[in-house]
């Protein structure tokens, strides 16, 4: 790809994300190829090797969508749902104990976004908090800011105080899951990407817990 002098350059994300969807597209064929292949096949051996291939492959593309969605260049299908469907779908999916204050207001305010991405998100803040904290017990709580007419959605648990530089790097990719919680996966950098996507702004305050300002329709 070239640019001419006074065109807009490229920058970092949108190269990576010309690369993850490169990549994922090949990913995806080379995943169509196996699935043609087993169909015909009949050596066990080459039938085990060939799905072992499939879950890798699968699990490649998830990492590409995680990465993507990271820096705000994830393919979505952007809808209205109302805020009842978008936090009873997902709390309805967790095992976790929460809770929703002053819920009534709300529920019927109609959001624009993609309702599994929003779903997959919404749990790995949930989940952060979850796992940092050790509790099932989880609080919601709904705000309508009035100066920007902005829905603020806070979720906490029993007082969590990060140092500054955690809070500095939590939407790092990588930082929240394998500095603060000890696993390998990309982290808190999904959710914020994707929130920002959809033109939310996401957020850590001490005391508080993640804060979500969510434009509504």
């Amino acid at each position: 790809m070239s640019l001419r002098e006074g065109e807009n350059k490229l920058t970092n994300d949108d190269v990576v994300g010309l690369i993850v969807h490169a990549y994922n597209n090949f990913l995806s064929g080379m995943m169509g190829y196996s699935e043609l292949t087993l169909l015909d096949c009949e050596n066990p051996s080459q039938i085990e090797y060939l799905n072992q291939s499939m879950e890798s492959g699968h699990e490649a593309v998830h990492f590409g969508k995680a990465l993507l969605a990271s820096i705000g260049r994830l393919q979505v299908d952007m809808k209205h749902y109302s805020l009842e469907e978008l936090l009873k779908s997902t709390i309805e999916s967790s095992d976790l104990e929460i809770t929703i204050d002053n819920f009534e207001p709300y529920k019927n305010i109609r959001i624009l976004t993609d309702m599994s991405w929003f779903q997959e998100c919404f749990m790995d803040l949930l989940l952060f908090i979850s796992t940092y904290r050790k509790t099932e017990k989880i609080n919601i709580s709904l705000e309508l800011k009035e100066e920007s007419k902005n829905l603020r959605v806070s979720i906490f648990t029993e007082e969590i105080t990060l140092s500054d530089d955690d809070i500095k790097n939590l939407f790092i990719p990588f930082y929240s899951s394998k500095i603060l919680l000890g696993e390998k996966d990309i982290g808190l950098s999904k959710a914020k990407g994707f929130f920002g996507q959809m033109n939310a702004d996401l957020s850590w305050a001490n005391g508080e817990g993640f804060l979500l300002e969510v434009s509504l329709c």
